[in-house]
């Protein structure tokens, strides 16, 4: 999905490109606090509705591995690989959500 908006994005004059920017920030990072703690557990909650299971292989052999940046760690007993709640979604690496990520755990 995203690769596709990016193929495009070039194609479009700079003020078209200014109001994508500006409607993708406004979805993905709003500016009440309120808002950003209940998408981020809103993503969680889609993503591990049926159990917690790894982002990387699908096993449902997981533990908890401590937290990095108030965000709880998981690491998968099958492949060995460790993630977290925003693993793979595009808060993946951000710090900006720090505000709401506390109400994750």
């Amino acid at each position: 999905m995203w690769t596709d908006v990016y193929e495009d994005f070039s194609d479009l004059t700079k003020s078209e490109q200014l109001a994508l920017f500006e409607a993708m920030k406004q979805d993905l990072f709003p500016d009440d606090p309120n808002k950003i703690t209940a998408l981020l557990k809103s993503i969680r909650e889609a993503r591990f509705a049926s159990g917690l299971g790894c982002v990387h292989c699908g096993s449902t052999t997981v533990k908890r591995n401590g937290k990095y940046r108030s965000r709880q760690r998981y690491l998968c007993s099958d492949c060995g690989k460790s993630f977290n709640d925003m693993t793979n979604t595009p808060f993946s690496g951000s710090h900006y959500p720090r505000s709401g990520s506390n109400t994750l755990n």
